[in-house]
């Protein structure tokens, strides 16, 4: 929902009409335990989550794994690598959540396997060098 009142007004400007793909955001906590929970609250199960560096754990049954984010992010490079001939001309603007675009972003800078070391990256990147609020960047 945040993602398309983002990308809403280049949409009415430039009467697009979006194709919705599969790049929403990693959600490795369950939404239904984390609902009326405080950061505070939280910060032990992200803290666990993430030290254990698991790229398989699935926390439950509304959570997904490292391993399945990241054949997101990289079907979605598939995708993108076979619709660049059609954009030579024109921009494809992509408008997605931070975590994804994250990945996205340390994956075009080198391709990596699934690993925990990449689990562990990509932790350091969200804390380090996490992308803005309506931050762009070029696919290449």
């Amino acid at each position: 929902m945040r993602t398309r009142l983002t990308a809403e007004p280049v949409l009415l400007r430039d009467q697009i009409t979006p194709e919705v793909l599969n790049i929403q955001e990693f959600s490795y906590l369950s939404d239904r335990r984390c609902r009326n929970t405080t950061l505070e609250e939280r910060k032990p199960w992200v803290d666990d989550y993430w030290s254990r560096a698991d790229v398989n754990l699935i926390t439950s049954d509304d959570a997904e794994s490292f391993a399945n984010f990241y054949h997101r992010v990289t079907d979605f490079m598939q995708h993108l690598d076979a619709l660049k001939s059609h954009y030579t001309d024109q921009h494809l603007l992509v408008f997605s959540h931070g975590q994804f675009l994250q990945l996205l972003k340390i994956m075009m800078a080198q391709k990596q396997a699934l690993s925990s070391t990449l689990m562990r990256e990509f932790r350091y990147d969200l804390l380090n060098n996490q992308l803005g609020n309506a931050e762009f960047f070029i696919y290449k």
